[in-house]
């Protein structure tokens, strides 16, 4: 498991306990009851690391297939720029820009 910012990676984890066999996947829309079902043995899951990052280190949930995490490009800001900006927004704008130091 490497080491790194808390969005360097976002690990596939599954219990540390023996997986129970189902049919079918478990689609979910929120993060806490997806980790839950990693925790209860359910089946692999996807979820960021810094969300799982203290069940990994008691052993709880394990990390599997480490060398196909993507790695965290950063974040990208879409905005139509011909139009008027308020100050607030080109605050912000400025803000979360990328500069090389």
């Amino acid at each position: 498991m490497e080491g790194g910012t808390c969005l360097d990676r976002t690990p596939a984890i599954t219990s540390a306990r023996r997986l129970r066999a189902s049919r079918g996947q478990l689609t979910m829309n929120n993060i806490d009851p997806v980790i839950n079902a990693a925790l209860d043995g359910v089946g692999l899951s996807y979820a960021p690391k810094d969300l799982v990052r203290q069940h990994l280190e008691s052993g709880r949930l394990q990390e599997v297939l480490a060398d196909w995490a993507p790695t965290f490009q950063g974040y990208h800001l879409y905005y139509p720029s011909r139009r008027h900006r308020s100050p607030a927004f080109a605050a912000f704008v400025e803000a979360f820009r990328y500069r090389q130091s």
